[in-house]
């Protein structure tokens, strides 16, 4: 996943990118999430909602803050 990020970083000219990549944090966040990871769990939640402020980010990072 991370490796995807930074590749999509590289070419994130536009809206429906912005998406995708948020779409990537968020798999990444509950990855860290899953192996207790909870700080960067919650960064990368955060860099998903920068990018796409979706109720299912938000809800992930309701659920991390617990």
């Amino acid at each position: 996943a991370q490796m995807l990020i930074m590749i999509m970083n590289e070419f994130n000219i536009n809206q429906t990118l912005d998406i995708e990549l948020s779409q990537l944090y968020q798999d990444l966040s509950i990855l860290y999430a899953k192996q207790n990871q909870l700080s960067l769990a919650k960064e990368a939640i955060n860099k998903a909602i920068n990018l796409n402020p979706s109720n299912q980010n938000k809800e992930i990072e309701t659920l991390l803050n617990k």
